[in-house]
């Protein structure tokens, strides 16, 4: 029916479900973290949530480039893109913000981006600047992996659709060559960057080469 919302509702129940044992998850000492997938798996729930959302990215693609074209559907994805590097840097300052507002009171607790925030205080203008194109501090860091995600969909996806084949091999070559390529990200105080982008890409391939199948 047009007009209707086309949204998969069962997919966003599954989503939250995992974001809810995510969250079970990073609760310390959970008993009911110890029957959670990370427990019986070689994956846990945030690589499910990620295959979930690049399906829920993809799909959009798919149904916008069907109805209007593909050109309107790279250019809402551009500008996605943008919107969540936008969020990012949101982040990543409100993150700092409340690590000087809180470590009087809570010292070096793992939750505060407390070596962040050390640099900011040293060099505040090269801090910012190391924010906008390359650290990614704590809590906003998988941020810059969506944006990944929304860039990767326009040019990912129609190869995905023709040539499914020649895409997983792409992506079986490079996983196969992420591991030696990521010391050689760029890094900030040699802190390399919590989500490798070769990591992202391969699960970007391989799982638009399954939806394509």
């Amino acid at each position: 029916m047009q007009g209707k919302s086309q949204r998969l509702v069962e997919l966003d129940f599954f989503r939250g479900l995992v974001l809810l044992v995510i969250l079970v998850d990073h609760i310390g000492g959970s008993m009911i973290s110890r029957v959670t997938l990370h427990a019986f798996a070689f994956n846990d729930a945030a690589e499910v949530f990620v295959f979930l959302s690049g399906f829920a990215t993809a799909t959009p693609y798919v149904s916008m480039a069907a109805h209007r074209s593909e050109s309107a559907a790279r250019a809402r994805f551009f500008r996605r893109a943008f919107e969540i590097y936008r969020a990012f840097v949101v982040t990543a300052v409100l993150m700092l913000l409340t690590s000087f507002l809180l470590r009087p009171f809570f010292g070096s607790a793992l939750n505060l981006a407390i070596a962040d925030l050390d640099s900011f205080l040293a060099a505040p203008f090269t801090a910012l600047a190391d924010v906008l194109l390359h650290r990614q501090s704590y809590l906003s860091s998988v941020l810059p992996m969506y944006a990944f995600f929304a860039l990767a969909v326009p040019l990912v996806l129609p190869l995905a659709r023709s040539k499914p084949c020649l895409l997983l091999g792409a992506s079986v070559a490079l996983w196969a060559v992420a591991a030696p390529v990521a010391e050689y990200l760029p890094s900030v105080n040699d802190l390399l960057w919590d989500f490798n982008p070769g990591r992202v890409a391969v699960d970007v391939c391989s799982r638009c080469a399954r939806i394509s199948v």
